[in-house]
């Protein structure tokens, strides 16, 4: 793993507070350049995650790195920053767990498939999001792809999904979504219900 692996907390969550997460590398196909979860829970209070993975590891399907790698866990992030990171795979990803993001900012990151990519095994709540300047590039997943996970005050400015979607899920409601860069005939945004926007 990269900079924390944690696991079997035992109804102990770990909580990690006003911190300044960099230059996180997992070996290739590794499991979390910042952050992997095994039966555990685990809060970021105040945390930024910067410049973490690497650039030159080229994109390839098969590389299953991502900056923090959820798996059987709940993960919990409040007044987060995820800056200028770089993940040849995903950069949150989730197998089986509860994601809450709450006053989460993604900036000037570049993910292969997903910033956010929540599957039906995950659930949870996404909240006060931003998403500026940030660069996707393979249509198998949303830049933020949600899932089933209640979406809530999203924004979204001058982001490049290419020919992507820059958001998928079941619910979206009050979201903001100018001047971001997209192509293709696959919808911009791709939900059940979006109201309020």
């Amino acid at each position: 793993a990269g900079l924390f692996d944690v696991q079997w907390t035992d109804g102990e969550p770990v909580r990690l507070v006003d911190l300044t997460l960099t230059g996180g590398e997992a070996p290739a196909d590794g499991l979390g350049d910042v952050l992997y979860l095994w039966q555990a829970e685990v809060e970021l209070d105040r945390v930024e995650i910067a410049a973490n993975g690497d650039p030159t590891v080229p994109d390839m399907p098969w590389n299953m790195d991502a900056w923090i790698d959820i798996r059987s866990s709940s993960l919990a992030l409040t007044d987060v920053t995820i800056s200028d990171n770089h993940g040849s795979h995903a950069g949150m990803e989730c197998d089986h767990g509860t994601v809450v993001l709450e006053r989460v900012t993604f900036a000037g990151n570049y993910s292969y498939y997903a910033l956010v990519a929540l599957p039906d095994s995950c659930d949870g709540t996404l909240s006060d999001l931003v998403l500026t300047d940030n660069d996707g590039g393979n249509c198998e997943r949303a830049l933020v792809d949600a899932g089933a996970a209640a979406a809530t005050n999203l924004l979204a400015a001058g982001n490049d999904v290419g020919p992507c979607r820059l958001f998928a899920g079941e619910q979206l409601v009050h979201a903001t979504v100018v001047d971001n860069r997209a192509h293709g005939l696959v919808p911009l945004i791709e939900v059940d219900r979006l109201g309020h926007s």
